[in-house]
């Protein structure tokens, strides 16, 4: 009896000290580097060229990933669906690659884009977002 009253009162402690602290960590903004700025800068650039009747801007892009976006447009009708972008925020810089969260009316997406020395994405893909529990 005494070893689940004291496994009880252990568990109940740790736990929401726990989810307190991930709570506060997960609110944070992460600050932007030089680089995570000309990332959202592209973010935008892709967005207003996703928009109907709008042109890419190859530009910003490698050859390589300017070749996979041509021979899948999907990706791109895809993000189109989703109507106006509202908002973009960055999340972070996760291993070798920055984070956005894309908000649109119906939904959001978690975008990740990799840039190369040059500045050019040399990577990119998106899921829907993920909400961490709080």
């Amino acid at each position: 009896m005494k070893i689940r009253l004291a496994a009880a009162a252990l568990s109940t402690v740790a736990l929401p000290t726990f989810a307190i602290q991930f709570a506060a960590a997960q609110q944070a903004a992460p600050s932007m580097t030089a680089g995570a700025t000309l990332a959202e800068k592209h973010v935008q650039t892709l967005l207003k060229s996703a928009a109907p009747g709008a042109k890419m801007d190859y530009s910003i892009l490698t050859t390589e990933v300017g070749k996979a976006v041509r021979d899948h447009p999907e990706g791109g009708d895809m993000i189109i669906k989703l109507g106006t972008p509202q908002s973009v925020t960055y999340l972070g810089d996760p291993p070798g690659g920055y984070l956005f969260r894309i908000t649109f009316a119906t939904a959001k997406i978690d975008f990740f884009l990799a840039l190369n020395a040059a500045g050019k994405i040399s990577a990119m893909y998106y899921h829907p977002a993920i909400s961490m529990p709080s």
